[in-house]
């Protein structure tokens, strides 16, 4: 059996999808649009809630404080390898400056007990490149 025979790509807002219980979920490259003013949670408790008890979910965002000497390096240290892969000057440009004015990163620390509020356990971090990170967990 083919994968797209077993999978099904939902492109919409998750609070768009009907209350299902799903088997498995991702965020890929999300999070850090979204403000930490509660906007995160809900987002988080909206794919909890949708994921049957155990399902797993991976999330992967970017992860830091922007205003950190840490975070620059990272940041410098991502458009080093971009640039070595072939990245043009010009879109690395733009993609850099986005981070700075459009992202919302959390830290870590932020981003585990957001996780643990919106029903997740067992959250392992499994990746982490520059900026940023993937963690693994699943829902209660």
């Amino acid at each position: 059996m083919k994968i797209e025979d077993r999978v099904t790509l939902h492109k919409v807002v998750v609070q768009d999808l009907p209350i299902h219980r799903y088997s498995a979920a991702t965020s890929l490259l999300v999070m850090h649009f979204l403000p930490d003013d509660g906007t995160k949670l809900d987002y988080l408790k909206a794919i909890a809630v949708r994921l049957q008890p155990g399902s797993p979910f991976v999330l992967v965002d970017a992860h830091g404080d922007k205003q950190s000497e840490v975070f620059k390096r990272l940041v410098d240290g991502w458009k080093k390898r971009a640039q070595m892969a072939g990245m043009e000057s010009q879109r690395l440009s733009e993609l850099a400056d986005g981070v700075w004015q459009h992202i919302q990163c959390i830290s870590e620390e932020r981003t585990l007990e957001l996780l643990a509020q919106a029903g997740f356990t067992k959250i392992t971090r499994f990746y982490t490149g520059f900026i940023f990170a993937g963690w693994f967990a699943f829902a209660e």
